[in-house]
């Protein structure tokens, strides 16, 4: 058995750890630690030197590698044929390692990664009972309370803070990417493992207590890179995944996507949830994407081509110079992703009460909107449900004539 424990600066939690690593194993438990110093700059590297235990390997490199790389350096020394990856910043205690390990030797449960609960050492909160997608496509820890009854919990994935591998699992899908610096290394072997057909699983009745990221800030644009990078390699199986949760949260409850979706879609479109699931996972995976790309303003992505524009059933009125919308009228796009799409001008009769637009997109997706007096007009629909490689239709239906100047796609002005 071999504990695998990256080190970066935070000397006295680093202390913690191994002695309470070293108190909660069996006394039966065959087993070495590696400790691998990342260029520690706090007297880490004094202390290691200060060490003398047999059970302990110590791996020092003189630049940062960064998490995955210094991770997969010290896997390499590791003798055993089990590894326990582990943070150190974590306080263990008796049984954690038992209940871990009996998942991960289930035969029926064929698991390539288990991780665990994990308690935030500043209030005892959860943090960590698996990774799972959001509807939002937004990768998060769930602090879900485990049913007590059971003794693992098949998850998408879990952090790399705490797990037990094979060894031989590790190293046949290539341990860590690289590519990765400091954040999704750990979602990236988990959907490695799984496409070796491997289960991820959280040993439910396995407790530790975490300081939780004491090394680094949460929410940069490296975390937005790391993203780009996963998506980028495991699109295909995040997009099903998040199909999964579109599935069961319209199954659930058929208007509980109004937290996510704005409008209502077609009693046609419910009817058919797979199809459904799958429209809405890619059109969320797209606005985390366009998101992505304007936080970072990569050179490729910061001149956007312009949006092609059609339309039908508008009039245009010589004496206002403007088009008209009276009724209805239909606007055509050819684009795979739109964030959003709005209407703008302003009432013909300033004075009429009450008016209602209706904004259809491809039949599917409906929005209506009441306005008590309507003067300028900007209404429209964020994240449209588009259709992949087709000429897109937006219908909008008015109560009250309307002088339309310009439309809003993707916050990109078209003029009319």
């Amino acid at each position: 058995m071999s504990f695998v424990i990256p080190l970066y600066n935070h000397l006295a939690e680093s202390k913690k750890m191994l002695s309470s690593l070293q108190a909660s194993l069996p006394d039966s438990l065959s087993y070495e630690i590696i400790l691998a110093d990342d260029a520690s700059t706090d007297g880490t590297g004094a202390w290691l030197d200060s060490l003398n235990d047999p059970r302990v390997k110590v791996l020092k490199h003189e630049t940062n590698l960064g998490f995955a790389a210094n991770n997969n350096a010290a896997v390499r020394l590791a003798d055993g044929a089990v590894l326990g990856l582990l943070n150190s910043d974590l306080i263990f205690s008796g049984g954690w390692f038992e209940q871990m390990l009996a998942v991960l030797e289930s035969a029926s449960l064929n698991s390539g990664l288990v991780g665990n609960v994990q308690r935030r050492v500043s209030d005892g909160s959860i943090d960590h009972v698996g990774v799972t997608i959001s509807p939002e496509a937004q990768f998060s820890h769930s602090h879900e309370i485990p049913d007590l009854h059971t003794h693992h919990r098949k998850v998408v994935g879990v952090t790399g803070a705490c797990v037990l591998t094979r060894k031989a699992d590790f190293e046949a899908v290539g341990g860590f990417d690289e590519t990765f610096l400091n954040g999704a290394e750990d979602i990236d072997l988990c959907y490695k493992l799984r496409a070796m057909g491997k289960s991820i699983n959280v040993a439910t009745q396995s407790v530790v207590q975490h300081h939780v990221s004491l090394s680094r800030k949460r929410n940069t644009d490296q975390d937005i890179r790391n993203s780009r990078h996963l998506f980028s390699k495991w699109g295909k199986e995040i997009r099903r995944d998040l199909a999964d949760v579109w599935r069961r949260l319209l199954a659930e409850n058929a208007r509980g996507y109004r937290k996510y979706i704005a409008g209502d879609f077609s009693s046609e479109l419910l009817e058919s949830p797979n199809l459904l699931a799958n429209l809405i996972a890619k059109m969320m995976i797209d606005r985390e994407q366009a998101e992505w790309a304007r936080r970072l303003q990569d050179s490729s992505d910061a001149s956007p081509q312009p949006v092609a524009v059609t339309w039908r059933g508008l009039s245009y009125d010589t004496n206002l110079k403007q088009y008209v919308l009276e009724g209805e009228a239909e606007f055509f796009v050819r684009v795979d992703y739109a964030s959003n799409f709005y209407i703008c001008g302003a009432a013909v009769d300033v004075t009429a009460p009450n008016a209602q637009i209706e904004i259809t997109v491809n039949g599917m997706q409906v929005l209506t909107v009441t306005f008590d007096r309507l003067k300028e007009v900007n209404a429209g629909i964020v994240g449209p449900l588009m259709l992949p490689s087709i000429q897109n239709v937006f219908r909008v239906r008015t109560t009250k004539p309307l002088i339309l100047t310009h439309i809003v796609i993707s916050d990109q002005r078209v003029d009319l």
